[in-house]
């Protein structure tokens, strides 16, 4: 008896160290994870200063999360994000399917370089889609995926007031807009979704509200006429000589 109780209190304590331990490594955890799989997953540098996440409610803020811009681009970052407030399941961390409630940032800065069909935003959308696409055939053969193709399942997403800035090739204008308001809900609802697939829908979400948002700010039509105009008038002074 007296053995069986020893037992047992050896694994209470086991048990609690364990808790303990996950209690003080989660936002470690999230912020090695978040930095590990994002270059795998974008192709560039993500950086976070900070994680504060509850281990016993999984409520809190992720701070200073920055996307490097893909090589080529004038800009060091792509996106960066000042502080976003975060809901998950914690004990979702430590099975195959990361499973966050609410995910809303409003405080952050978007810098679109480019043109309305090639840019910054849609090379690292295009990435995170081949990458997810390479993952979907080198999973089958392994058999303990990394952090970058782990599935999740966002339930909501919501960037309020983001900031855009946008260096247009087609303009010298260097023009500064307010993206409205962008939820996507059931992120990940399949139960074969990865984080690299997830981060792709986010980014072509991004992209499709982008683009009309720069096609009013720049009043496009007006300029193609102008261009065409130019070229028309370049082509008469040719046909001239």
């Amino acid at each position: 008896m007296k053995n069986l109780l020893i037992g047992i209190a050896v694994i209470t304590a086991l048990i609690l160290v364990g808790v303990f331990l996950l209690v003080l490594n989660i936002n470690p955890t999230i912020k090695n994870a978040i930095e590990s799989a994002g270059p795998e997953i974008l192709g560039v540098p993500v950086a976070v200063d900070s994680v504060d996440i509850s281990f016993f409610n999984g409520t809190g803020t992720i701070s200073g999360l920055r996307i490097a811009n893909p090589g080529g681009y004038k800009g060091p970052n792509a996106i960066v994000i000042g502080e976003m407030s975060v809901q998950l399941d914690p004990k979702s961390l430590a099975s195959d399917r990361i499973h966050i409630y609410e995910v809303i940032i409003n405080d952050s800065t978007i810098a679109y370089e480019g043109n309305l069909s090639s840019s910054n935003l849609a090379e690292l959308q295009n990435h995170a889609d081949s990458f997810d696409d390479a993952m979907g055939s080198s999973n089958s053969s392994s058999e303990q995926p990394d952090e970058s193709s782990q599935f999740v399942t966002i339930d909501r997403l919501q960037i309020n007031n983001a900031t855009i800035t946008a260096a247009l090739t087609f303009t010298d204008e260097s023009l500064t807009m307010q993206l409205p308001v962008l939820e996507l809900t059931d992120l990940g609802k399949n139960e074969d979704t990865t984080v690299g697939e997830v981060a792709g829908q986010i980014f072509s979400a991004l992209n499709k509200s982008l683009i009309p948002l720069i096609q009013a700010n720049t009043d496009l039509g007006t300029r193609i006429k102008e261009v065409g105009e130019k070229l028309g008038k370049k082509f008469g002074d040719l046909f001239k000589r």
